[in-house]
């Protein structure tokens, strides 16, 4: 017994070693295998399968709309409104006038005083003399002198100096930006116009027209001639009335629905990349010579004019004249401020209420019901059957090379 199932582990053993090389060999199922194997390919076929879908359906309902009619009518109306009225008011004001009045004030003044006494007397007399004073002038002389002073003679000389380049390096980096891009869709608008239609109206109006009449001519004689039938006849004209009917066309105003389609664009914000190149400045340290100039101070002489003054005595004749203080007492004209009333009138405005009649145009807006027919779109759950290409995997054997016993079943997969 248990040489049997040794035996039949070993041989079970031997056909899945087989079986694995021979897959590896020709590349498992799926591939045209050669010698002893299978040979898979895929085919397609057709099957039919039921889809759900929604279908739009237009169907035409009647909507109940309320319409407004303007109507006009006239209508009398009082307003009370306030005009201005200037009247005259007096009044009393006080006004400082300006009057010139004679003042005395005493006044210092300097002139000369004669008098005759008899006794003997001091007087101040004005009297001009020359004679000789002594001042001092500033009289500018010159000298010539050697005076030294400093000048800045520049000096150069040669260094280096380091100093520092921005040095614009480039690179390529991706960055987003934002686009709006046009969206285009189609929406239902509906609009009212307003239609007039020319109405026959009947009418009756009052006709006046004049008719000639056959009537008695009046007697020129009298009661002479004896007959009172009068002398003849005469034909007079006599307006005669009436009504006659006649046709007017008369507008009538109706809101007739229209629907038009309007084209909406919408912009969407959609995100994108480009390549964008960015400059930047890199700091780069370099040499150079750098000539500086420096200022030395060096002395030097020069011959420099001084210019110095020396008091010198000199003599003038002038004129000296004396004189002697007096109080005088005069009389001058002053402008002095007095107050005085005077009267004056002064315009006045005064609001006087006053009432007036007018006419106005009010409109009012009579409604009515209009029942339109409009499309209304639903959609409803319909199914249809639909036809498909679906693949599939037939795997055929293939003629045995080595011996029946070496070759596996078929399968489909």
């Amino acid at each position: 017994m248990k040489r049997w199932v040794v035996g039949l582990g070993a041989l079970a053993l031997m056909f899945a070693v087989a079986v694995q090389t021979d897959a590896s060999h020709h590349g498992g199922p799926g591939y045209p295998t050669s010698g002893c194997g299978v040979q898979c390919y895929t085919a397609y076929q057709h099957v039919q399968r039921t889809v759900c879908e929604y279908v739009p359906v237009t169907v035409m309902q009647d909507c109940t709309e309320v319409v407004c009619t303007p109507v006009t009518r006239k209508e009398e109306r009082t307003e009370t409104y306030y005009k201005q009225v200037m009247e005259n008011v007096p009044q009393t004001r006080t006004v400082y006038q300006c009057v010139q009045e004679k003042q005395k004030y005493k006044v210092c003044e300097l002139r000369p005083v004669t008098e005759v006494v008899e006794q003997t007397y001091q007087v101040c007399v004005p009297t001009t003399r020359v004679e000789k004073q002594k001042y001092q002038v500033c009289v500018p002389t010159t000298r010539v002198e050697k005076q030294k002073y400093q000048v800045c003679v520049p000096t150069t000389r040669v260094e280096k100096q380091k100093y520092q380049v921005c040095v614009p390096v480039t690179r390529i980096e991706k960055q987003n930006y934002q686009v709006c891009v046009p969206v285009t869709r189609n929406v239902e608008n509906t609009c009212y116009s307003t239609i007039y239609d020319c109405v026959p109206v009947t009418k009756i109006a009052c006709v006046t027209s004049y008719k000639t009449v056959c009537v008695p001519a009046p007697d020129p004689c009298g009661s002479a001639c004896g007959y009172s039938g009068g002398c003849g006849m005469t034909y007079q004209t006599v307006p005669v009335t009436q009504q006659v009917q006649y046709t007017v066309n008369q507008t009538v105003a109706r809101q007739v629905a229209h629907k038009y389609v309007v084209p909406v664009t919408e912009y969407q914000m959609q995100t994108r990349q480009q390549d964008v190149t960015i400059c930047e400045n890199k700091l780069v340290e370099r040499e150079q010579d750098v000539t500086i100039c420096e200022n030395k101070l060096v002395e030097r002489e020069q011959d420099v004019t001084i210019c110095e003054n020396k008091i010198e005595t000199r003599k003038e004749k002038i004129n000296v004249t004396r004189y002697q203080e007096a109080i005088v007492e005069k009389e001058c004209l002053v402008n002095v401020l007095r107050p005085v009333e005077e009267k004056y009138t002064v315009q006045v405005c005064r609001l006087v209420p006053e009432t007036r009649k007018f006419t106005v145009d009010v409109t009012e807006y009579q409604s009515r019901t209009v029942v339109t027919k409009k499309p209304v779109t639903t959609y409803q759950l319909r199914t249809r059957v639909i036809t498909e290409c679906v693949p599939y995997t037939v795997c055929v054997p293939v003629a045995p090379s080595c011996g029946p016993a070496a070759c596996p079943t078929p399968s489909c997969y």
